[in-house]
């Protein structure tokens, strides 16, 4: 989906840095009509009365949760800090798409104030 009314689309990313899915949106300057997808699908959401649908199929979008659990590199030893994960909404076609894992990758964060 390149264009919009006769204008060309803008697509700004919108997922964390470490998403296994990440994606775009954009909105028509034009009308409003909100677009969103998966970078470097051909799969796009449309925006209709509020509701997210499937643009090929006209099935309402649906969302996981992708849980990313989070590592601290420690400079010494990584440990995994028990209940610290990074939580993102991922939104699929349940028709067009395979539903995404809710186990995300692992974030791994350098922590750099040592207490001494």
């Amino acid at each position: 989906m390149k264009e919009c009314c006769g204008k060309v689309l803008k697509w700004e990313t919108q997922s964390l840095k470490e998403s296994d899915y990440p994606f775009e949106d954009t909105k028509c300057a034009e009308c409003g009509t909100g677009y969103a997808r998966k970078i470097g699908s051909k799969i796009v959401y449309v925006k209709k009365d509020g509701v997210w649908i499937c643009l090929s199929c006209s099935s309402k979008i649906e969302l996981v949760v992708v849980s990313h659990p989070i590592l601290i590199d420690r400079g010494y030893r990584s440990s995994a800090e028990t209940g610290k994960n990074a939580n993102e909404q991922v939104p699929f076609c349940p028709k067009c798409e395979m539903a995404p894992s809710p186990e995300g990758k692992v974030i791994h964060r350098i922590r750099t104030n040592f207490k001494k």
